[in-house]
């Protein structure tokens, strides 16, 4: 039969255990996050490029070019936001799931 010392070691390893799984969940959460966001900063440096492209030819070209620069950035920075505001929600999310500190 098992002594009390064992079962409160048993006990503190199963919380213990328990605690590094909630730690790494949690890290690897917030790695996801920053994996998104890094993402989206790719996409940004992207976009910035391309953008200041078409708006120089727009300068030159047809006002038909202008439109379509204005409807490529339109896209671009509305998947931005979206890709932005997701991460947002999500961080609130974090912080509503996440146990108060002790």
């Amino acid at each position: 039969m098992a002594t009390w010392r064992e079962k409160i070691d048993g006990m503190m390893q199963e919380l213990q255990q328990e605690r590094d799984e909630l730690r790494l969940k949690m890290h690897l959460g917030k790695a996801e996050l920053r994996e998104e966001l890094a993402e989206l900063d790719v996409k940004f440096d992207a976009m910035k490029a391309k953008a200041a492209t078409l708006a120089d030819k727009a300068e030159d070209e047809a006002e038909e070019l202008l439109d379509d620069a204005k409807e490529k950035a339109g896209q671009w920075f509305g998947e931005l936001r979206q890709g932005y505001q997701k991460i947002r929600d999500r961080m609130g999310d974090d912080d509503k799931a996440a146990p108060p500190p002790a």
